[in-house]
This record gives C-alpha cells, sequence and structure tokens, in this order.
C-alpha cells in the first residue's frame, strides 16, 4: 500500500473517531439536560421526597464516597417510568397512578425533542396545560386523564402533527375544544370526556379523518351536533352523552359506516330519529334516551342485526312499536319505557330470544300482552307497568324461568293472577297492582322462594289469604292494600324476619293481628287500617328498633297505648285513630324523640296529656280530637311554650275549607267531588296536609319529590302519584322500588312548571304544617 492509499485511510479513521466522539458528546449533553430538566420537575411537585421516584438521581443512590473522583453517574435511560431510543435520548415517560401532585409548570418541554410518549394519568395533578407542550413535535400518545387539570385545552396542541392518542378525560378543564384541533391528521383517539367544557362542538372534528374513537361526554357542550362528524368514515366509537346539546339527530350520521357504538344520550336533541341510523349494519349499542326526540321509531331500525343494546326511553316517540325490531336477533336489552308509543305490543317481540331485558313501561300501550312473549326464555326483567294493557296475564309467561323482576303494575288487566306465575322461580320482585285482576290470590306464589318484593294492591282481589310464607324466607315487602280480602291473615306473616314493609289497608281483614307482628323486629313501615282486626293493642305490639312509620287506624282494637311505643327509637309517625284504645296517654311516649306525628282522635283516651310529649321537638302534627281529654289548651299551651307560630291569614284562607272540613266531630263518610283520590280521602284519614297537596301541586311537588322531613316517604304521595300523575314521578316513595328512578327531562312535568319557586314551596308548605298542627289542638 502507498502512502497515498495509508494517508486516505488514516483520515476515513480519524473522521469516524472525531464524528463518534462529537456524536457521544452532544448526547451526554442532551441527556444531562433531559435528566436535570426531570430532577427540576420533581423538585416542583408537592410531594417530591425521597420517596417519590427515588431512581430518578444523577448518582447511585447507595453510593457511600462523596468524593466526585469516585461517583459513577447513573443513566435516566434507567430511571423508573423513562424510556430512551439507542442514543439515549428520552423518547417515553410514564408515570401513571404515583399520586403525584403538582403543576406542568415547571417541565421544560423543550428539551425532549424526541418524546414520543407522555403519560401522566391517575394522579393529582393540577393548574392548567402549558401552551408549550407543543414544542414536543414527535409526541403520538399525550395522556393527562384523570387528574385536577383546569383551564383551556391550548389551541396550540394543534401543532402536535404526529399526535395519534390525545386522553385528556376527568379533569376540570373549561372553554371550549380549539378549532386548531383539526389541524391533527393523524389522531385516532381523542378523549376530552367528563370535564367541564362548553361551547359548541367545532365543525372542524369532521377534519380528523384517521378518528376511531371520539369521546366528549359529560361536558357542557351546547348547539347542534356538526353534520360534518359525517366525514369520520373510520369512527367506531361515538360518545355526545352527557351534555346539553340541542338540534335534530343530522343524517349525516348515517355515514359513519364502521360505526359501533353510538351514545347520543342525556341532552336535549329533538327532531325524530333519522332512517339513515339503519345503515349503520356494525352498530352493537345505540342509546338516544333522555333526550326530547319525537315521531316515530323508523322501520330501518331492524336491519341492525349486530344490534344488542338499544335505549331509546325518555322521549316523546309516539306511533307503534315497528314490527320490524322483532328483527334484531342479538338484541340484549330493549328499554323503550317514558315515551307516548301506542298500539299493542308487537308478537315479533317474541322472535328476540337471546332478550334479557325488556322495558316498555309508562307508554300509552293498549290491547293484550301478547303471548309470544313466553317464547323470551332469557328474559331476567319484564316491565311493562303503567300502560294501558288489557285482558289476562298469559299463562306462557310461566315459562320465563330466568325472570327475576316483573312488573305489570299500573294496567286495565283483568281476570285472575294465573298459576303458572308460580312456575317463576327466580323471581325476586313481583308487581300486578292497579289493576283490575279479581278472584284469589294462587297458592302456587308459595313456590317464589327468591321472592322479596310482593306488590298486587287496588285489584279486586277477594277471598282469604293463602298461607304461603313458609318458603318465602325472603320477603321484606308485601303489599296487599285496597283488595276485598277476608278472613284471618296467616299467623306466619313475618316468617321470613325480613319483612320491612306490610301494607295491607283498606280490605276486608278481621280477626286477631297475626302473632308474628309482636316480635318482627325488622319493620320500618305498617299499614294495618281500613279493616276489622280486633285484638288487645297493648299486647299485639312488641318493640320494633326500625320502625319509622305505623298506621292502624279504623279497626277495632280495645286496650290501653303501650309504653313500647316509646321505645322505637325510628318512629315518626303513629296513627291508631278511629279505634277503641281506652285509658290515658302514656308518660313513656315522650321518649320517642323523632315523632313528627301522632294521631290518637276518635278513641276514648281520658286524663291528661302528659307533659313529656313537650320533649318532642320534631313534633308537627297531634291530633288528639275526639277523645275525654282534659285542659287540652292549656296542657298544649304549657308544652309548647309558644314554639309554634300562628298562620299567615293567605295561608289559613287557603286551606280555610280543608279545616273546616276536616274539624267536623265524628264525622267519617266525608267526601269532596273535586278530591282526586275519589270520595271518603278524608274518610280514610289522610291528614290535611295531603289533602291540601292534592289540591295545590306545588304543595305536592315540593312534598313528594323531595322527601320533605317533615312528612317522609309518605303513602298518600305514592298514591297520588300512581292515581293522578303516574308520568310524572318515577320515585315510588312508598309501596315501589326504591331503584327504579329515573330522571326524564321530557316528564319532570307539569307539576314542577306550575308549582312556585322552591323557597315559596318549601314556605308555604310549614305554614301548610304549622295550620295542621294548631287547628289540631284547637278542635277536639
Amino acid at each position: 500500500m502507498g502512502l497515498l492509499s495509508l494517508s486516505r485511510v488514516f483520515s476515513l479513521v480519524s473522521l469516524a473517531l472525531f464524528v463518534k466522539i462529537y456524536f457521544s458528546l452532544n448526547v451526554a449533553s442532551d441527556s444531562t439536560g433531559e435528566a436535570h430538566a426531570l430532577l427540576k420537575w420533581k423538585a416542583s411537585l408537592q410531594n417530591h421526597n425521597t420517596s417519590l421516584l427515588p431512581s430518578w438521581t444523577l448518582y447511585p443512590v447507595n453510593s457511600t464516597n462523596n468524593s466526585a473522583h469516585h461517583k459513577t453517574k447513573t443513566s435516566l435511560c434507567l430511571w423508573s417510568g423513562i424510556s430512551c431510543n439507542h442514543a439515549g435520548s428520552v423518547i417515553g415517560v410514564n408515570l401513571t397512578s404515583l399520586s403525584l401532585r403538582g403543576t406542568l409548570d415547571e417541565f421544560s418541554f423543550s428539551l425532549f425533542p424526541q418524546l414520543s410518549y407522555l403519560d401522566l394519568s391517575t394522579n393529582e395533578l393540577f393548574g392548567t396545560i402549558p401552551p408549550q407542550i407543543s414544542n414536543l413535535s414527535k409526541l403520538k400518545y399525550l395522556d393527562l386523564s384523570t387528574n385536577k387539570l383546569f383551564g383551556n385545552i391550548p389551541p396550540e396542541i394543534g401543532q402536535l402533527h404526529s399526535l395519534a392518542g390525545l386522553y385528556l378525560s376527568e379533569n376540570q378543564l373549561n372553554g371550549s375544544i380549539p378549532h386548531s384541533i383539526g389541524s391533527l391528521s393523524n389522531l385516532s383517539i381523542l378523549y376530552p370526556h367528563t370535564n367541564n367544557l362548553s361551547g359548541s362542538i367545532p365543525k372542524e372534528i369532521g377534519k380528523l379523518m384517521s378518528l376511531t374513537d371520539l369521546k366528549l361526554s359529560y361536558n357542557q357542550f351546547t348547539g347542534s351536533i356538526p353534520p360534518s362528524i359525517g366525514s369520520l368514515s373510520n369512527l367506531s366509537i361515538l360518545y355526545l352523552y352527557g351534555n346539553n346539546l340541542s338540534g335534530s339527530i343530522p343524517k349525516e350520521i348515517g355515514k359513519l359506516l364502521s360505526l359501533t357504538d353510538l351514545e347520543l344520550n342525556d341532552n336535549f336533541l329533538t327532531g325524530s330519529i333519522p332512517k339513515e341510523i339503519g345503515k349503520l349494519m356494525f352498530l352493537t349499542n345505540l342509546e338516544l334516551n333522555d333526550n326530547l326526540l319525537t315521531g316515530s321509531i323508523p322501520p330501518s331500525i331492524g336491519s341492525l342485526s349486530n344490534l344488542s343494546i338499544l335505549y331509546l326511553y325518555c322521549n316523546n316517540l309516539s306511533s307503534l312499536i315497528p314490527k320490524e325490531i322483532g328483527k334484531l336477533m342479538s338484541l340484549a336489552d330493549l328499554e323503550l319505557n317514558d315515551n307516548l308509543l301506542n298500539g299493542s305490543i308487537p308478537p315479533s317481540i317474541g322472535s328476540l330470544s337471546n332478550l334479557n331485558i325488556l322495558y316498555l313501561y309508562g307508554n300509552n300501550l293498549s290491547g293484550s300482552i301478547p303471548k309470544e312473549i313466553g317464547k323470551l326464555m332469557s328474559l331476567t326483567d319484564l316491565e311493562l307497568d303503567d300502560n294501558f294493557l288489557t285482558g289476562s296475564i298469559p299463562k306462557e309467561i310461566g315459562k320465563l324461568m330466568s325472570l327475576t323482576d316483573l312488573e305489570l303494575d299500573d294496567n286495565n288487566l283483568s281476570s285472575s293472577i294465573p298459576n303458572e306465575i308460580g312456575n317463576l322461580t327466580s323471581l325476586s320482585f313481583l308487581s300486578l297492582q292497579y289493576n283490575q285482576l279479581k278472584r284469589s290470590v294462587p297458592s302456587s306464589l308459595g313456590r317464589l322462594s327468591k321472592l322479596q318484593f310482593l306488590y298486587i294492591g287496588h285489584n279486586n282481589l277477594s277471598g282469604s289469604f293463602p298461607s304461603i310464607f313458609e318458603n318465602l324466607t325472603k320477603l321484606t315487602e308485601l303489599v296487599l292494600f285496597e283488595n276485598t280480602f277476608i278472613g284471618y291473615l296467616p299467623h306466619d306473616i313475618c316468617r321470613s324476619g325480613s319483612l320491612q314493609n306490610l301494607s295491607i289497608f283498606d280490605n276486608h281483614f278481621s280477626g286477631p293481628i297475626p302473632k308474628s307482628l309482636k316480635n318482627c323486629t325488622s319493620l320500618v313501615r305498617v299499614r294495618l287500617d281500613g279493616n276489622q282486626f280486633i285484638g288487645n293493642i297493648f299486647e299485639d305490639f312488641g318493640i320494633y328498633p326500625k320502625l319509622d312509620f305505623i298506621d292502624i287506624r279504623h279497626n277495632k282494637l280495645h286496650g290501653k297505648i303501650s309504653s313500647n311505643w316509646g321505645k322505637c327509637p325510628q318512629l315518626h309517625d303513629l296513627r291508631i285513630n278511629g279505634n277503641d284504645i281506652s285509658g290515658t296517654m302514656p308518660l313513656e311516649i315522650g321518649n320517642a324523640t323523632n315523632l313528627e306525628g301522632i294521631d290518637f282522635s276518635f278513641n276514648h283516651l281520658v286524663g291528661e296529656i302528659p307533659k313529656e310529649i313537650g320533649r318532642l321537638t320534631s313534633l308537627s302534627r297531634l291530633i288528639l280530637k275526639g277523645n275525654k281529654l282534659c285542659n287540652m289548651n292549656i296542657a298544649l299551651n304549657d308544652m309548647l311554650d309558644g314554639r309554634i307560630p300562628p298562620p299567615p291569614l293567605e295561608v289559613e284562607n287557603k286551606l280555610k275549607s280543608i279545616m273546616e272540613a276536616d274539624s267536623s266531630p265524628g264525622d267519617n263518610t266525608l267526601s269532596d267531588s273535586n278530591d282526586p283520590l275519589g270520595d271518603s280521602f278524608l274518610a280514610r284519614g289522610y291528614d290535611p296536609y295531603a289533602y291540601g297537596a292534592a289540591h295545590d301541586p306545588s304543595l305536592y311537588a315540593h312534598g313528594a319529590y323531595a322527601g320533605y322531613p317533615q312528612y317522609p316517604q309518605q303513602d298518600w304521595a305514592y298514591e297520588y302519584r300512581a292515581k293522578a300523575e303516574r308520568k310524572v314521578l318515577f320515585v315510588e316513595t312508598c309501596n315501589g322500588k326504591q331503584d327504579k328512578i329515573r330522571s326524564c327531562k321530557t316528564q319532570e312535568s307539569s307539576v314542577f312548571q306550575q308549582a312556585v319557586s322552591p323557597d315559596q314551596q318549601s314556605t308555604e308548605l310549614q305554614l301548610a304544617l304549622t295550620l295542621s298542627f294548631v287547628s289540631s289542638f284547637l278542635i277536639v
């Protein structure tokens, strides 16, 4: 090899060595800068103690020699949560779920030119998102979700052209989505849901042609859904629920042929459901509930052969249920309740062999229940209540062996309860009340060993009640009111030991109080009123630690008032009026300090009112008229010590006629032609406030809906709802199921729209109660 060749080789080797050394020095410099930047940000955190990110240090933690000559620097690529490329630059930061508490203000974004992945989710970060985040030009994944960040989404975020995933959910961000978001052409996932974002959805979102998942739910967006959203041909998931969106559903939504999950519920959308939705052949979940949609359900919906969930409830949809709904063979959950649907239930519904839940309640459906419903062998929950269904309960319903919840109440069903219902051995909730069912209760109900709730009140059922309680060991609520049952109640009615609600008022039961009730310590609410029970009230009732309300008025009970009522710590309302009770009022009644209402009227009580009643500081209703108590007004004045002020004139005038009607001594046949609950409202012992509420919806609306503390969960509230305003409230205040609560925007209803303001309601209600209280004292 010549000298020239050797010289060239030497030059090439020298150049390569120089480049390597230069590159290494620069990489080391960059890495050192990144390390110092991360440590600076760590130091800014409020919990930057040594236990937080202990590996984040320039030197080994176990270094014992403080001499700089012996220290060996650690690579930040070994730090927890840090990823580097082959050159040692940071490309990923994953610090999720570490309880980091602080801001992003000290995070030097410009010092991380290679960063492509940043995950700070599920921490306690607060403050704003700095606009300098736009310096992360190679960022593909940004997750700041589940923190406490506030302020606007910076418009500069639109400079992150490489971004594929943007997760900002579950923070406190406000303001609007910046229009610059349309620049993120590579974005496939956009999750700013569960914030306080407002304004309209920018039309620029339609430019995000790579988008597959878009979740804008649980914000405060207003305006309409932009038609440009139809350009997102790759979109699979679209969540816009839980906002204040209005206008119609754009027909362009039918262009989203890749869509599998569409949820527009809980908004104020109007207009009809566009027939173009039937083009979304891959759709498995369609939720349009809780809007203001009108018109009919389009037959094209029958084309959605992959649909498993269809929620259209709480709208103003009308017309018929299309027979095409029977083509949705994959459907597992169908909820069309709380609309204005009419006509009959289509027999084609029996083709939905995979259906688990069928909710059609709260409509205007008529005709009979189709026997084809017995083909739904997978059904666990069937609710057809609050309609106008007629005819008999089909015996085929007994084939639904998986059924746990059957609700057919508030219809016009007639004939008898079929024996086949006893085959539903998985049933835990059975409600047939408010129909026209007749004849006797089948003893086959005794086979329902899992039954917890049995509601068959307000029918034409008759005969004696069968002894079915041997196997009903889980029964907690038994509601039989307003039928024509006769004879004795089964002695083991509380055999389960779990009975909480017993409501059998307004029947013709006779004989003694069942012995099992005396030791039924689980009781919370009891109504035995309006029957012909006999027995000694002193002996037939025990001590009930959970009892809230008991009404045994208008029976033939005798004896003295037991001191045990003073040992019921949760008792709020005690009604024993209209019996043959004698003797004096027990002193111990003053120990039931939660009492708000006492009605001992029209008995044979004698003696003085015990001063211990003065300890009942929550008392708002005391009715003692129709007895032979002495020194009534003097005793009450002494005990109350001026606690109750006289009512203002306008309230007195408002309820004057009510008070006068209720004040007639010994009159048990009062009625009122304007009474929405029917004749003998007062005769059945309803208090003046309830009567006033029936005539004044504002009082009812506040008292029944809000659960006003003076009258917690009153039975009259339930009855008024059921008989007069069935489509107003979905809170069954006494006899209903507590977990069946819907807040339909469309039906929160005329009662509340007509009501006075909440402050006025509260004042008016308190004054009405005061008047009832004072009148009860003065009229004896």
